[in-house]
């Protein structure tokens, strides 16, 4: 598992997998040095879209793992812009099945970034995935 400063809900697990693992499949999308740079103009100073989508598939999988791993500042940055994006795209279009996965697993604590999820105009407060191999499609 991540570490974080506090343990993942299930709904935020689901959401942060589903994102990485969209972005893992945009990263390779990128042809162009150019759009790379637009699209992740942080990471892209230290990574070149190979090096993000394996790092990207490589947290996702510590993600799932029992023990704890410690995300480094790069990591954190590529989460970062990764997430932003991706959260920004699932706030545009929502993705029905993972709205559905979202209203099983949301508790108490997921309040805070989760709003009323049908209709779902708006999923997610903060924070962006189109398709993915999770399931989700």
């Amino acid at each position: 598992m991540l570490r974080f400063a506090s343990q993942l809900t299930p709904a935020a697990t689901a959401i942060f997998v589903v994102c990485l693992e969209l972005a893992s499949d945009e990263v390779t999308d990128v042809d162009l040095p150019d759009a790379w740079r637009e699209a992740y103009p942080r990471s892209a100073t230290c990574f070149t879209p190979a090096l993000a989508q394996a790092t990207l598939v490589d947290l996702v999988d510590k993600l799932r793992l029992p023990e704890e791993c410690v995300p480094t500042d790069y990591h954190w940055l590529l989460l970062y812009e990764c997430l932003q994006g991706q959260i920004e795209a699932l706030n545009e279009a929502p993705l029905p099945p993972l709205v559905n996965l979202l209203t099983a697993l949301a508790t108490a604590q997921d309040a805070l970034y989760l709003t009323q999820i049908t209709p779902p105009q708006t999923l997610l407060s903060s924070c962006a995935p189109r398709r993915c191999g999770c399931g989700l499609r």
